[in-house]
């Protein structure tokens, strides 16, 4: 009888998390470039806080630097719906838009990007440093002379388009430099502006901007730990309400009722869920091409991508 009982829950557990027996869920797999078009590099071995991925970039197959305009133009010509870029403050309370914490790798500069102001920083060459053969040769350098863009910028330039931007410090303050600048755009559609990063300044930001979504590390886990212990009763915790949620792809099949099953409950709870994969402990895209057309026929999330060119379909943006 005892058996018979544990059959019977197991039963009744595994067939309401069957993603086979769902539908697939209505409209497409979303893509989300990372950096916008970029110079694509190894992972390995990289040190995540002082490497200098500049010089460690492949053979360039094109001729775009990351987080600039005509990058992240690209990106959406290529059926890009989001594009993932990263923010500084800056001397005089603008907001680059730039990866690296120090621009002594990428540029002709030196110093923190945050200890500069950003006329300085528009006058750099952010192509400067970008080599695939240890030095012996500079292809981009000369080409990225005032391609630094501010956020300001790209949000004029890029009006409708939906932007996952990095915070990159982990300085609470900044969520209220942030504040400042959506305050100074009271037009803006601030649900097309979707935050993540630095622990302290995103969740002081989400909790104080109750219209942006976002994520941090912090708070994928724990809609990842409630929704294990209680998403398999069809329950979906307060914890996954109305957010973002990255998950690597290799943890992905643990999640009750992936692929169908669990992107729809996540749907009706108001929350994007974006596929990534890795590499050692470094996030990353998602960009085999065969892997991509797998995916597409069940997922019906983001795809976080850093080859949008490869995957994606080139199209002209109206």
């Amino acid at each position: 009888m005892r058996w018979a009982i544990v059959f019977v829950v197991l039963s009744v557990v595994y067939f309401n998390n069957a993603s086979w027996l769902r539908n697939v869920p209505d409209g497409e797999m979303r893509l989300l470039a990372h950096r916008g078009v970029h110079q694509n590099y190894s992972k390995v071995n990289l040190d995540r806080y002082e490497g200098c991925t500049a010089t460690r970039i492949d053979s360039p197959q094109h001729a775009f630097l990351e987080n600039t305009i005509a990058s992240i133009q690209e990106a959406y010509a290529y059926g890009a719906e989001i594009v993932e870029i990263d923010i500084h403050p800056t001397t005089d309370q603008r907001f680059a838009v730039f990866h690296d914490w120090k621009i002594d790798c990428r540029t002709n500069g030196e110093g923190k990007t945050r200890s500069h102001s950003l006329a300085y920083l528009q006058s750099l060459d952010i192509g400067y440093g970008y080599t695939n053969d240890g030095g012996e040769t500079y292809p981009f350098r000369g080409q990225g002379v005032g391609k630094l863009p501010s956020l300001t910028e790209v949000l004029d330039q890029f009006p409708t388009q939906k932007f996952l931007i990095n915070i990159k410090s982990n300085s609470a303050s900044e969520a209220d430099l942030i504040i400042q600048f959506l305050d100074k755009r009271p037009n803006e559609d601030l649900s097309r502006l979707w935050f993540y990063g630095g622990e302290k300044p995103t969740s002081r930001l989400l909790q104080l901007k109750n219209e942006l979504k976002g994520f941090t590390r912090s708070s994928v886990k724990r809609c990842a730990l409630y929704y294990e212990l209680v998403g398999w009763t069809g329950y979906v915790p307060e914890a996954c309400h109305n957010t973002v949620i990255g998950i690597p792809e290799q943890y992905a099949p643990y999640f009750w009722g992936w692929p169908r099953l669990f992107t729809r409950r996540m749907q009706d709870a108001g929350t994007h869920v974006i596929l990534l994969g890795q590499t050692e402990d470094h996030l990353d895209g998602i960009d085999n091409v065969e892997r991509v057309a797998e995916l597409a026929q069940d997922f019906r999330g983001i795809l976080w991508t850093d080859k949008i060119e490869q995957i994606g379909t080139k199209s002209k943006i109206n």
